[in-house]
């Protein structure tokens, strides 16, 4: 049994390993600096986490990550799940989803649960903007 809570400093460790695993450097990690939930398995050990922070006015999906043995539509769910939560109770009702062009599943994902195509795509991104 899955359960979604806020970060702690005890979880930077096993966040930091899944952001490496993804590709990402210690200086693009930015879930102690922003609103992170994080998705704890039984013994309450970090299996996925997003972060999200205010970006032109609105919630903004800085990081979406899954850990590689527990990829699965239940857990994924529960995350985007939890973005969207987490948005409302901000006072929002839109916001914007980010991932990295290389992130082809995550971006099928986000698709599939939004119904939403990608607006616009950089060098290294893909927006989303999300009723949630």
């Amino acid at each position: 049994m899955t359960k979604l809570r806020p970060f702690m400093p005890h979880d930077g460790t096993a966040v930091e390993i899944m952001m490496r695993e993804e590709g990402f450097l210690p200086e693009d990690c930015s879930h102690d600096r922003h609103t992170t939930m994080v998705l704890v398995d039984e013994d309450d050990y970090p299996i996925g986490f997003f972060t999200v922070k205010l970006e032109h006015g609105m919630p903004y999906l800085e990081h979406l990550c899954l850990d590689s043995m527990h990829r699965n539509i239940n857990n994924a769910r529960a995350l985007i799940k939890g973005f969207v939560d987490k948005a409302r109770e901000m006072g929002y009702k839109k916001a914007i989803v980010h991932t990295g062009v290389d992130k082809v599943g995550a971006q099928k994902l986000l698709v599939h649960y939004f119904r939403k195509a990608f607006y616009s795509t950089t060098k290294d991104s893909r927006f989303m903007l999300v009723e949630v």
